[in-house]
């Protein structure tokens, strides 16, 4: 099919339909347009909703295990880390140990008996959270207020369980993966996971919440004159780009309730006095606090 249309028309609808792509996305997917041509018009489509991805992975356990974890990786996106010296690191936006232990837990304690035959285990990614439910809820009396205690001591698998501690290094400590999860989150500010035990169902949560302005010092780690001159809201806005470098105007303003041309402003004027500087391009590029 061949649709002939005028290039300022084409044009129009990109700019219109773009003004729907979030302006920083963890998930490269919202970025996109999708057009739809018909006999005699070309649709375009984008959005700014909360949106997951699916996939299927097959294999063995420690191969699922693996391609679940780079499939993961692909679709979270990283953020950036500034240490003392300056030197800049990114990292995923969820402690890839911890979505470890829940994805090999999931293959590890599923029903995998007939009742379940042809049921998946879901690993599902959304810009606010990364879902995993696998087929069979807690075994045996085991309750989730025991999660993680010394009383979760019945297992559905045994011999699923003795042969990759036999052959691999997936099973290393039993009982300290709910821990893990628990300990690597808290590590990044990150909610506790959330499990829940559904109808023939267990599902693990794990949320990317927000960082508030929390009571700390932005002169930590800075000179002692760091925030003099300053009003509220710059040093609000410092404490903010401290948490987040690459955090955008538009999260800026809402988590300041400010206007977007007052963010820019309140940015010029902490660059013209050497508080802060933009390293690299307005899209791909981060805030760097300068002491």
């Amino acid at each position: 099919m061949k649709i002939i249309c005028s290039k300022s028309s084409l044009l129009k609808s990109v700019s219109i339909a773009l003004k729907a792509v979030p302006s920083k996305t963890t998930m490269p997917i919202l970025e996109c347009i999708l057009m739809d041509a018909t006999t005699n018009q070309i649709k375009f489509t984008t959005n700014d909703m909360e949106l997951g991805i699916e996939t299927i992975v097959e294999g063995t356990i420690e191969e699922m295990l693996d391609k679940s974890l780079a499939f993961v990786r692909r679709n979270i996106g990283t953020m950036v880390i500034i240490d003392n010296d300056g030197k800049r690191t990114d990292v995923p936006h969820y402690p890839m140990k911890a979505l470890r232990e829940a994805i090999a837990n999931a293959l590890i304690h599923r029903d995998y008996s007939c009742n379940t035959e042809g049921a998946y285990i879901y690993l599902r990614i959304f810009d606010d959270r990364i879902e995993i439910l696998n087929p069979g809820d807690l075994y045996g009396n085991n309750r989730l207020e025991n999660l993680g205690t010394d009383n979760m001591l019945e297992v559905r698998n045994n011999t699923i369980i003795r042969l990759l501690e036999e052959t691999t290094d997936i099973v290393e400590n039993r009982h300290t993966g709910i821990a893990t999860m628990r300990d690597e989150m808290k590590k990044m500010n990150l909610p506790e996971p959330e499990f829940e035990n559904l109808r023939g169902t267990f599902k693990v949560t794990f949320r990317k919440e927000e960082q508030e302005i929390i009571a700390q010092h932005i002169t930590e780690n800075c000179t002692d004159n760091f925030t003099e001159n300053c009003t509220d809201n710059e040093i609000n806005l410092l404490e903010l780009l401290k948490i987040n470098p690459n955090i955008t105007q538009v999260e800026l303003s809402n988590k300041l309730s400010v206007s977007r041309r007052t963010i820019s402003t309140l940015l010029a004027h902490l660059k013209e006095r050497g508080k802060i500087e933009r390293v690299g391009s307005d899209r791909k590029g981060y805030w760097k606090l300068l002491k």
